[in-house]
């Protein structure tokens, strides 16, 4: 019987593990800041991100994290690229 693959992942994030580093996917990723503040930039456009900011992340999109606060904390939502495809061209059609 063939594995089934996830179709999302879910997770908490502080985001010092990827300071100064680019966030990419496949599929989209959908961002809840819950607490603190981080600056990032988003195809090289400088932002802020503050508590109850949502940041969509699709693919072949630019994000990098350039700096956290003590207490900054996001909620992640991770979506496969054949469950984006399928949300994509459901919508289109």
């Amino acid at each position: 019987m063939p594995e089934k693959k996830k179709t999302f992942v879910y997770s908490t994030s502080d985001w010092k593990d990827v300071k100064g580093k680019s966030i990419r996917t496949d599929g989209c990723i959908l961002i809840f800041c819950e607490e603190g503040m981080a600056t990032a930039s988003a195809e090289f456009k400088p932002r802020t991100v503050r508590k109850r900011d949502v940041i969509l992340i699709f693919p072949d999109t630019m994000f990098v994290v350039n700096d956290v606060s003590e207490l900054f904390s996001v909620k992640q939502i991770e979506i496969s690229s054949e469950m984006f495809d399928e949300a994509t061209f459901t919508l289109s059609s």
